[in-house]
């Protein structure tokens, strides 16, 4: 059963009842949580660092690379072709755990050695787990010749997490290299 579904320019759907992405039931949620931490005599501030003490402090970012011309998109391909050939065992000195193939549709853990299928769209799309619950997913744009990297980290507080994404960034970049 759907729960709960967001994209990256913000959009969110809550259930299966409405169809597209709107803030319409962000602002209703956003009430009812209001509502509910008044009761409680907390702010949602309190109740953002309840959760903060929790579950850690996680950041994430989307970082894109233009590439220029038909080398561009040559470039593009021959790296993602060796990211998915050639094994990537650590980054930054975090080990890898997972990856993700969404074009062969297949998650090999890393740590089991084993595989099993993707239930989702073929797609020219790679993501690698780390340890520490960080992780890297990297595409090309499907209408411009960019490479997209999404990156999350967590840290023990937002200063650490932040640290951790730019490091994170700075040596996927260095990986992949410049356009």
């Amino acid at each position: 059963m759907f729960q709960f579904g967001y994209e990256e320019s913000y959009g969110m759907l809550v259930g299966d009842f409405v169809r597209d992405k709107d803030a319409v039931q962000s602002a209703l949620l956003l009430a009812d949580l209001c509502t509910y931490h008044k009761a409680r005599k907390e702010s949602l501030l309190d109740a953002l660092q309840q959760l903060f003490d929790r579950y850690g402090f996680y950041c994430e970012e989307l970082h894109t690379l233009t590439y220029k011309g038909i080398q561009g998109v040559e470039s593009m391909t021959a790296m993602m072709s060796s990211l998915r050939s050639t094994p990537l065992p650590s980054l930054l000195g975090y080990r890898v755990i997972y990856r993700e193939d969404y074009l062969e549709g297949i998650r090999f853990d890393l740590e089991k050695g084993s595989c099993e299928p993707l239930m989702l769209p073929r797609s020219d799309v790679l993501k690698f787990g780390l340890e520490g619950d960080a992780w890297f997913c990297i595409r090309p744009s499907g209408t411009e010749p960019k490479i997209k990297l999404y990156i999350g980290t967590k840290g023990t507080s937002l200063e650490d997490s932040t640290e951790k994404l730019a490091l994170l960034k700075q040596e996927l970049i260095r990986l992949i290299g410049s356009p």
